[in-house]
């Protein structure tokens, strides 16, 4: 199955690498602006605007779900062609499974917001898995911040 993959995707990698690391340090700024607007939506809660931290965190989701399949996914598939040998794609591997989680449970988290209607009394006796989704967010960034200077910065 590799043999196959790295026929067809080796060439398109080697000649799109420098497109590659621009949707990488793109990825990068979107993943900042993500951030703060974690943040923005930890406010609105603080001040007691459920119903904008909610839609707030929708949003995020949406965005991060949309840099996870048109930046993220093709990564290891380019880590798994061309360069699994170097740090990157351990750390890669190790961002994926971290992200992945943190992905599944922003949509657990998300998905009720929206399907049943923007109502606080869905986020009622939530706290624990918010945190968790909180802290999975968190260490997919922390992880992803890593990856990029391994491979974009440092290049091993």
């Amino acid at each position: 199955m590799k043999g196959i993959i790295t026929a067809v995707a080796d060439p398109f990698w080697r000649i799109n690498e420098p497109f590659h690391d621009l949707m990488g340090s793109v990825n990068l700024l979107v993943q900042v602006l993500l951030l703060l607007m974690i943040y923005l939506g930890v406010r609105f809660k603080h001040r007691n605007d459920l119903v904008a931290h909610g839609n707030m965190m929708v949003l995020v989701v949406i965005v991060t779900f949309i840099s996870s399949a048109l930046v993220m996914a093709p990564s290891i598939l380019y880590y798994y062609v061309s360069e699994p040998e170097k740090l990157g794609y351990a750390f890669g591997k190790i961002h994926g499974v971290i992200g992945g989680a943190a992905i599944i449970l922003s949509l657990i988290m998300t998905v009720p917001w929206v399907i049943k209607g923007t109502s606080i009394k869905y986020c009622t006796g939530r706290r624990v898995p918010m945190i968790m989704t909180t802290a999975a967010l968190s260490l997919a960034l922390i992880s992803g911040f890593t990856e990029f200077i391994i491979h974009v910065i440092l290049n091993i």
